[in-house]
């Protein structure tokens, strides 16, 4: 129990530091990195190389995906494809192209011609692609569909990669701005516009966070959307972030000058808000079975995590009612976070299967 106990208190941190564990460092330039079925897939810029490794192993076999694709920028999976934006030349390297990810050494088939595609993003009907003056949107549900342009003459400067599509508003990065469109109208205003050489974004726990990377700064920030506040978050150790990605409560963030990709726990998730403290979880320890009160109504219809000491999702529903039962049948014991959360309130405890 000591030992279980130790590795949750290093995971979750219980204080301002994280874990950070180097995961990959196999070539001098990653920049592209996306995470499907537990597979964190990386690209690298210089040599063209794509590699994949899985993130749910302990001692993980690291193996090349695809190669022969120089100068890619971003990556977007779309059901069993992977899109990529590369930015090469000749001129007609400067595309966007999609993989089959159940096929060894896929052949590569061209989604369309740019001119400096750069970032890409999705929803659930479109592929969105920054083309650093213009901003395409291709419907990935048609056959044969022609990317059409929704935004033209951006400003944006060359470099930026990160876009992120929340509440029907598409983020994107702009060198030291954040900007933001409707997708209703096309409308556009500024998120914030004090950070310099700014790159990469991620949606995090909630569609109320974003995290970005700067490309001279060696940290992670985090912004809130609801209270449209941007924070220094947590220390990458790179000292050229180019990519994040949040995934099952770990940081993935890519060093496009250095080549490593650092795996950053977290920090603590534990709360203290007096709206949520007459929350009730009983029994606490228990063999599974645990019955949840849930005192705040504006929890309900939020959500509910359980995460294991390693920070892989265990188990996940929709808070419903004011009382649930929670049945963990066929898990270890251990220590466990369950995380109740619902817009801004969050409500956090340790639980205890014997």
């Amino acid at each position: 129990m000591k030992k279980i106990l130790l590795l949750f208190i290093l995971f979750f941190g219980f204080g301002s530091s994280a874990q950070i564990t180097t995961i990959f460092e196999a070539c001098n330039n990653t920049n592209a990195i996306v995470i499907h079925n537990q597979t964190l897939y990386i690209g690298c810029s210089f040599t063209g190389n794509i590699y994949r490794m899985p993130v749910n192993q302990p001692n993980p076999t690291l193996e090349i995906f695809k190669t022969g694709i120089p100068a890619l920028q971003d990556f977007c999976v779309v059901g069993d494809y992977l899109f990529v934006a590369q930015r090469a030349i000749p001129m007609e390297l400067r595309r966007v192209i999609k993989l089959n990810l159940n096929v060894t050494d896929p052949t590569i088939e061209i989604v369309h011609l740019f001119s400096n595609p750069y970032g890409l993003t999705k929803d659930s009907n479109y592929l969105y692609i920054n083309d650093t003056q213009d901003i395409y949107r291709y419907n990935f549900n048609l056959e044969n569909a022609i990317p059409e342009v929704i935004i033209s003459n951006t400003g944006h400067n060359i470099g930026g990669n990160g876009m992120v599509v929340v509440n029907n508003h598409l983020y994107v990065t702009a060198t030291n701005q954040l900007k933001k469109y409707n997708l209703d109208t096309m409308a556009q205003s500024i998120v914030f516009s004090n950070s310099l050489n700014l790159k990469g974004i991620c949606i995090g726990e909630s569609e109320q966070i974003i995290y970005n990377v700067n490309f001279t700064d060696d940290y992670v920030y985090k912004h809130d959307l609801l209270n449209n506040t941007n924070t220094q978050f947590i220390y990458t150790q790179l000292f050229s972030p180019g990519e994040v990605i949040f995934d099952n409560n770990y940081l993935y963030v890519s060093n496009l000058e250095g080549g490593q990709v650092n795996r950053i726990t977290m920090p603590s998730l534990e709360v203290s808000n007096p709206l949520l403290e007459n929350s009730i979880i009983y029994p606490n320890p228990s063999s599974g079975n645990f019955t949840i009160q849930v005192q705040d109504v504006s929890l309900q219809g939020g959500q509910m995590v359980i995460f294991n000491e390693l920070g892989e999702i265990i188990h996940k529903e929709i808070i419903n009612s004011k009382e649930i039962d929670l049945r963990l049948q066929g898990v270890a014991s251990g220590i466990y976070l369950l995380r109740l959360t619902n817009k801004d309130k969050e409500f956090v405890k340790k639980i205890v299967i014997q």
